[in-house]
């Protein structure tokens, strides 16, 4: 059992640890999902999703019934269903734009003093295996980041995360990564938005350029989505590179909707953008640089 416990004290510090690597003192963290390349091509309207999902989700499954208990609304404080003492996790309001070092320090603190109450010996291995995929998942998010970029441009966030696709490369000088970006329309604007055109720039690990798409090319995936105030595109899409590493930056061409042309849906077809100049006011909305990295990514 005092074995157990030494155990159990080692993964919590190298857990803080790894959050303290993950997040600045005064900043916050915006937990990123792993892009799934097998939806590359694709693109939908998508729901919004809370930070606090997306952490019950990435945690193990005991670990992540015991965190969805603790999770709480502003409703089951009023009620009185629930305390602040009880507030092991934030509300969804609390991280909307992700979580700070000490809203997960509070979090795996309780997890590993409720799992310091184990006695039985299978439920204390069981921990111990949860504490060494919770350090792994961490390891992941952290290599994540280093692949995502965020940026605000007019009331439009665009966030972009890439992953190596070791499984379908095709030579020692062919490196595949698939990236998913998601276009917010945030509710700082009043009125919907389209996007009609991309521009992106692709440098290799030596610096070269080794693809673009010229400024204006029709939309993303064959879509021009538009998009009311707090609504969400997501998309996904690739890149072949001859290093192991590179980046890509660009931008989106987008215009201001009136309220009849957004009421005519979220997607049409290639071409249907009108040349005649009513459709609002043109401008860009930037794609910050994100990082292509392959065989010195950690497993995720």
């Amino acid at each position: 059992y005092e074995m157990a416990n030494r155990v159990a004290r080692t993964l919590y510090r190298s857990i803080l640890k790894e959050v303290r690597g993950l997040t600045l003192s005064n900043s916050r963290i915006f937990l990123l999902e792993k892009p799934d390349h097998r939806k590359w091509g694709h693109g939908q309207v998508v729901e919004n999703t809370s930070q606090v999902d997306v952490l019950l989700g990435m945690l193990p499954a005991r670990a992540g019934i015991l965190a969805l208990d603790w999770a709480m609304t502003e409703k089951d404080l009023a009620m009185g269903t629930k305390s602040k003492n009880d507030r092991h996790v934030p509300t969804p309001d609390e991280a909307v734009e992700g979580f700070t070092r000490q809203q997960l320090y509070k979090t795996a603190k309780a997890l590993f003093h409720y799992q310091r109450t184990e006695k039985d010996e299978g439920a204390i291995r069981s921990a111990e295996d949860e504490g060494f995929e919770a350090l792994r998942v961490l390891a992941s998010q952290q290599q994540r980041q280093l692949c995502s970029s965020t940026c605000m441009t007019a009331g439009v966030h665009v966030r972009c995360t890439s992953v190596f696709v070791p499984q379908q490369q095709r030579g020692k000088d062919s490196f595949l990564f698939t990236y998913r970006v998601t276009v917010h329309n945030t509710t700082r604007n009043t009125s919907a938005v389209k996007l009609v055109g991309r521009h992106w720039e692709i440098l290799d690990a030596n610096g070269n350029v080794t693809g673009s798409v010229p400024k204006g090319s029709h939309g993303v995936v064959g879509m021009t989505p538009a998009l009311q105030p707090n609504e969400t595109f997501e998309y996904y899409s690739g890149v072949e590179l001859p290093t192991s590493e590179g980046r890509m930056s660009g931008s989106f061409q987008m215009i201001h909707l009136n309220d009849s042309e957004a009421s005519s849906g979220p997607f049409t077809e290639k071409g249907d953008v009108s040349e005649e100049g009513g459709k609002g006011e043109e401008f860009d909305v930037m794609v910050a640089p994100f990082a292509l990295r392959g065989h010195s990514q950690v497993p995720s």
